[in-house]
Order: structure tokens, then C-alpha cells, then sequence
């Protein structure tokens, strides 16, 4: 699931006609996704393998169960723009996964269409 929440500033800023694709097509946006992965038959079966941890040194293998929450979910804010027929976003975005937030992470892409 992604959700966003597109405001275009500019358009909001100046009621007549831009000239301007750039300030036309800049927005601010605030976005949050969810989602799960899991191997096997359930998410909380005993049996998924994303739920241990195995360690092995030649001679002995230890297998850990820890459990992962399988529902991860990360929220954040980033600008987009439209310059030279191509569209630039840059992303500030935290994960949080198992019930910890991760480390923020600046994303930037170039492509054609959002």
C-alpha cells in the first residue's frame, strides 16, 4: 500500500499562468507504504525461514529463532520536479521494521513519469 499526499506549491502561490514547467510541476509531498514478505504458507508460521538466524563454523550450526515482524511500513517527505523533459525527486524516507525505525535515507531518482 502507498499513500501520498501531493500539494504543488507554486500553483497554490501564484493564481494566473506559469510559464514555467519547473514551477508548474514542483511539488511537495508527504508519503507513507506498508507492506509484508514472508516465505512459506503464513507470515507467522513457525517454519519461515526469515525467522531464524544460522550461523555455522565448519563443525557446529547454531539456529536462533527470532522472530521478524513480517508487516513493514516507512514514512517520509520529498520534493518533485520537472526539468529537461524529465522528472527529479529527491526522498527523505525512515523504515521501521520489527517495531525499530531505521536510519533516515535521502533518495534521488530521474525518470519519466511518477
Amino acid at each position: 500500500i502507498n499513500s501520498e499526499l501531493r500539494v504543488p506549491v507554486f500553483q497554490y502561490l501564484k493564481k494566473d499562468r506559469m510559464r514555467s514547467a519547473f514551477m508548474r510541476n514542483f511539488l511537495v509531498i508527504g508519503f507513507f507504504d506498508f507492506g509484508t514478505a514472508w516465505q512459506g504458507a503464513s507470515p507467522f508460521d513457525d517454519n519461515n525461514p526469515l525467522n531464524f538466524i544460522t550461523a555455522s563454523n565448519g563443525q557446529n550450526t547454531i539456529r536462533i529463532k527470532y522472530f521478524k515482524d513480517p508487516i513493514v511500513f516507512g514514512y517520509g517527505a520529498g520534493i518533485r520536479a520537472a526539468m529537461f523533459g524529465y522528472n527529479f525527486r529527491i526522498d527523505y524516507a525512515k523504515g521501521v521494521e520489527s517495531g525499530i525505525t531505521q536510519k533516515p535515507i535521502v533518495y534521488f531518482s530521474i525518470g519519466t513519469d511518477f
